[in-house]
C-alpha cells in the first residue's frame, strides 16, 4: 500500500505550484531513463487531443498510466479535466499474486489567469 500511496501522490506533485504550460514532446518522442532498478518510458502517443503514455518497471512494481488532459476555458479560469488512468501492479512472488491497483486525478482549476495577482490551482 506505500507504493500505491506514493505513485498517487507523485502525480500532483508535477503540478503543485506550476501555472505555466506544461512540457509537450513532439509527436511520437520517446523519452527513456534507464537505471540498475528501475526503467521509465514514456512517449507522446497523440498532440491533438494531447495524449502522453508512461510506463515504469521496478523489481517491486510497476507503474502504467496513460494522461488525456482535456481544457475547457471558463472567461477567467481554465477548468482541466484530466481523463487518466494509473495503473499500480505491485509484484510477488508470482504473476497471478500480483496486487493491481487503478486510480485516477481529479479535475483541477487554474484561476486568476488574467487577473491582478498570482495564478492559483484548486482540485
Amino acid at each position: 500500500m506505500v507504493y500505491v500511496a506514493s505513485g498517487m501522490i507523485c502525480t500532483y506533485s508535477q503540478t503543485f505550484g506550476r501555472t505555466a504550460k506544461p512540457f509537450m514532446p513532439l509527436l511520437g518522442e520517446t523519452f527513456e531513463y534507464l537505471t540498475k532498478n528501475i526503467k521509465f518510458y514514456g512517449e507522446a502517443v497523440s498532440y491533438d487531443p494531447p495524449v502522453v503514455a508512461l510506463n515504469i518497471e521496478s523489481e517491486f512494481y510497476n507503474i502504467n498510466r496513460v494522461a488525456q488532459p482535456n481544457l475547457k476555458f471558463n472567461g477567467t479560469s481554465i477548468a482541466v479535466i484530466d481523463h487518466n488512468i494509473t495503473e499500480f501492479v505491485i509484484k510477488t512472488t508470482g504473476e497471478r499474486d500480483s496486487e493491481r491497483f487503478t486510480s485516477t486525478n481529479a479535475n483541477l482549476k487554474v484561476g486568476n489567469i488574467f487577473g491582478i495577482g498570482s495564478r492559483y490551482i484548486k482540485p
